[in-house]
């Protein structure tokens, strides 16, 4: 959990990364105990779960009433976070209008990146 404390806001960690970071700091665990740890922390709702690549997954801090959602680029696998509340009010309004209440919901938009400073364009 401090793992995840430490990471800066809109870091997305798999637990393969959190096996070699705590290895490479003297905490040795197995893999095993890893991935036991991040489900035990998904199903409190302390972590969110996402698979942007379609082989693997990772993890961010659920941080309460901080909603955001994500781009990714399919070529370099950058993850862009955003937030926009015309977004999230049309999402709302959407639901309404189809008889339907939200609970929760993520939005993960995959593209390219078209900056000129993203590593697949160099």
């Amino acid at each position: 959990m401090d793992h995840f404390l430490s990471l800066k806001k809109g870091h997305h960690e798999s637990a393969e990364s959190v096996y070699k970071n705590l290895n490479e700091q003297g905490h040795k665990m197995s893999l095993a105990t890893i991935y036991r740890s991040i489900n035990l922390l998904v199903e409190a709702d302390i972590l969110v779960q996402h698979s942007f690549h379609q082989s693997s997954w990772v993890y961010e801090i659920n941080y309460p009433n901080m909603h955001h959602d994500h781009l990714v680029c399919l070529d370099c696998g950058e993850v862009k976070e955003f937030e926009d509340e015309q977004i999230e009010q049309r999402q709302i309004l959407v639901a309404n209008k189809l008889g339907f209440k939200l609970m929760f919901h993520k939005l993960e938009l995959f593209g390219t990146c078209t900056i000129e400073d993203c590593p697949h364009l160099k």
